[in-house]
């Protein structure tokens, strides 16, 4: 279907379409021709049912790789994304429609004054958090056996995006670590063991995100052990075991999530924090833990791993989570910092939930690594909600979360669970894609997060890519 096609089928879609791009992004790894995407703009905000219906359009008009955005995610944008924004703002159109609407966009500004080496606002903090996600979930993929090429491959495109985003100025300051070099080494031994390509994908990211991270600033404490009470002792009874698989490399055990404070709980968030990592690594590769018949979703750090990762994180362990063994010092970072890593976690998850959302039905086997992903992409508005809410000590069980969004966004993460276990992913993801957005913006009403940046020039917001 040709351009001019396409462009009728959007108009007649949603009449606040206003155009489209279709942006080709830099060769990657592979040597593969430019992906293509298709940017496509709406001069309102959405529903929950336009996003489904523009995903089921996609699918059906075969457009590939299809990003949507609106007014409210392109403000977002030039705080939590600003490459994007600017691209997006001063990049030339072939419709004069769509040109002024580029031109209209007003970018936001953080509505607090920081203490930080790291502008927050910046290229660099997105890609902080960027390469935290991507990294952070490759204990549980070693552990819990949960991984395949897929997995690999898209854990090497994220280096290479952070290697190319880096640039020959060295905006990020990774220039000295020859990131490309690695993911074409790395890339030449997927033909073999997969399990020792990645545990040496976690500890590059490890050496990546902490060159990321050094200049974060924050406060040291104390978190450590406390003695258990009879009925903790049998909720938490895997320690026996934990430590029977590690001995005395083991020094740490953290749990966080909503095993802490809910009745009802999916599985268990662990950190381990061990000596060596290598043994801890050879010890519970591909053991899968479950205890009580719920899993036990663990990351896997030495003491330096912990503290690069700690920076990065969206949270204070010392504020909410449970010492169940040993002892360690964790950062405590301002509510500022975690407001607005919050919500650059909670849109680089919303710009995953949209990239799968036109084609996930093609998930079909449960041998399928992107099947584990879909429970996760529905439950992300929870997951961001309770993130932001975190930050002013407010730590909401998994009954209070459920109830919000039910009662007042009128999403039932339950439901679409269900819908997606029936094969309706796209419905699934396309609504909770529409959730993330709606509680980042709730939330922006609620904290004053950001706001419109009409005083500032155009130059010094140009200054922010440089």
């Amino acid at each position: 279907m040709n351009t001019q096609r396409i462009n009728r089928a959007l108009k007649n879609w949603h009449p606040n379409f206003v155009g489209r791009d279709i942006v080709k992004m830099p060769i990657g790894w592979k040597s593969e021709p430019p992906v293509q995407y298709n940017y496509v703009y709406m001069d309102t905000d959405l529903e929950a049912e336009d996003y489904v219906s523009f995903f089921q359009l996609c699918r059906n008009l075969n457009i590939p790789n299809p990003r949507i955005f609106s007014p409210r995610i392109l403000s977002f944008a030039s705080v939590l994304h600003p490459s994007l924004f600017f691209s997006v703002k001063y990049g030339e159109s072939t419709s004069n429609e769509l040109n002024a609407f580029k031109k209209s966009l007003v970018p936001m500004e953080l509505t607090f004054d920081y203490n930080s080496n790291t502008d927050l606002d910046s290229p660099k903090f997105y890609f902080q958090s960027l390469a935290f996600l991507s990294g952070v979930t490759l204990s549980a993929a070693i552990i819990q056996n949960r991984y395949s090429e897929g997995t690999i491959e898209s854990k090497l495109n994220r280096l290479w995006q952070l290697a190319t985003a880096s640039g020959q100025n060295d905006i990020l300051g990774l220039n000295e670590i020859d990131i490309k070099q690695f993911v074409l080494k790395t890339a030449n031994k997927l033909n073999g063991d997969k399990l020792n390509v990645l545990v040496d994908i976690k500890k590059f990211y490890s050496t990546v995100l902490k060159k990321l991270v050094k200049d974060i600033d924050c406060e040291w404490r104390c978190l450590k052990a406390d003695r258990l009470s009879k009925s903790q002792k049998v909720k938490y009874g895997f320690i026996d075991s934990l430590k029977s698989d590690l001995g005395s490399n083991l020094q740490c055990v953290i749990l966080y999530g909503s095993a802490v404070n809910s009745q009802k709980f999916s599985d268990y968030d662990l950190i381990l924090i061990v000596k060596n990592l290598d043994s801890a690594i050879n010890a519970l590769a591909g053991k899968s833990p479950i205890y009580r018949g719920l899993e036990l979703n663990i990351s896997l750090f030495d003491e330096d791993d912990f503290i690069t990762y700690q920076l990065a994180s969206g949270d204070n362990l010392i504020d909410h989570a449970l010492c169940l063994y040993g002892e360690t010092n964790v950062p405590h970072k301002t509510s500022n910092l975690l407001l607005t890593r919050n919500f650059s976690f909670g849109f680089i998850r919303f710009r995953q939930q949209i990239g799968v959302s036109a084609y996930v039905n093609d998930i079909k086997s449960r041998q399928d690594d992107k099947k584990n992903l879909l429970d996760y992409f529905i439950k992300i508005p929870l997951n961001v909600s309770k993130g932001i809410e975190g930050c002013f000590g407010q730590i909401n069980t998994n009954e209070e979360l459920r109830y919000w969004f039910k009662e007042t966004l009128g999403f039932d993460v339950d439901f679409f669970r269900a819908e997606s276990a029936k094969g309706n992913h796209n419905v699934a993801i396309a609504v909770a894609s529409w959730a993330t957005e709606t509680v980042m913006y709730l939330a922006n009403l609620k904290y004053g997060f950001c706001k419109p940046a009409y005083e500032q020039s155009n130059n010094l917001l140009i200054e922010k890519l440089i």
